[in-house]
């Protein structure tokens, strides 16, 4: 009975081929979305088995494991430009729209011929996994892009996303002191560019080693940890890098209240000794 059940699974989703009319609905396309995600998305809008997608996609045997569920958060597709070119017609969308899933640019693609789709699986090293989209903003169950990002705040404010342990969102909603570090964190990124991101990062790393040390607002910190209810389903270290958020901010914008030139000529322990001057006066 449960191979007569697999095998007429397996017959379902590779005796038809896929047209656009089996896809009537079309999902919102999400900046910066895996295109595992977005795959996975637009099979269960239409009620169908993501195999079936991935094999319209596909030119000859579908590789290994693509019959099985989607898990976005451990697996990312990968397409050539003629299977890109067969997703745009199914869900009626210009090539150059699905160029919003940063796997679909042309310099992500398999150099290939013919239609194709490869699984390959998320790297283990911080900042290269996927992170949940926010609910509030996004599509449940949408994935995106890290882009080098480890953790970092939605841009609401009310959740934190972060791609550690297979991927795992906060509700933030019940510290707003986080959402008013992000507006400090926006300020200072559009008028220092890419090196205010910079600074936050390192002061980040700064922030979590005293959170590690506990030399550094230990009663506030862990205030913070009670009001996100850290417990058995969110450990302390998960929320930690949430909870220094404030201060990371803070701390990486010392150097702008100081002003540049005296943040310029401050290197290693000098500029972490500023900083950390700055932020107990504050």
């Amino acid at each position: 009975m449960p191979q007569g059940t697999k095998g007429s699974a397996r017959a379902r989703t590779t005796r038809k081929p896929l047209k656009s009319a089996d896809l009537p609905i079309r999902v919102p396309l999400i900046h910066g979305e895996t295109t595992a995600s977005y795959l996975a998305r637009t099979a269960a809008a239409n009620g169908i088995e993501a195999g079936r997608l991935l094999k319209a996609l596909h030119q000859g045997r579908l590789p290994s494991g693509a019959l099985a569920p989607l898990r976005p958060h451990l697996m990312e597709i990968r397409l050539s430009p003629e299977s890109v070119t067969r997703l745009a017609a199914l869900v009626e969308r210009d090539e150059d729209q699905l160029r919003a899933l940063p796997g679909l640019r042309p310099g992500e693609l398999l150099v290939v011929s013919g239609a194709a789709v490869r699984l390959t699986a998320w790297p283990h090293g911080p900042g290269e996994g996927p992170l949940k989209a926010c609910p509030l903003c996004l599509e449940d169950g949408a994935w995106l892009v890290a882009a080098g990002h480890r953790w970092r705040p939605c841009a609401c404010g009310r959740r934190w996303q972060c791609g550690d342990d297979a991927g795992y969102l906060i509700d933030t909603t019940p510290l707003p002191e986080i959402g008013r570090a992000l507006r400090q964190h926006r300020a200072f990124d559009h008028r220092w560019g890419p090196a205010g991101d910079a600074l936050v990062a390192d002061a980040h790393q700064v922030t979590l080693w005293w959170w590690v040390s506990k030399q550094f607002a230990r009663d506030l910190w862990r205030q913070r940890e009670e009001a996100l209810g850290v417990g058995p389903r969110l450990r302390r270290r998960q929320a930690a890098p949430a909870v220094v958020y404030p201060e990371a901010v803070r701390l990486a914008a010392a150097p702008l209240i100081l002003g540049a030139p005296r943040a310029a000529s401050a290197t290693g322990g000098e500029l972490v000794r500023v900083r950390s001057c700055e932020v107990n006066r504050c």
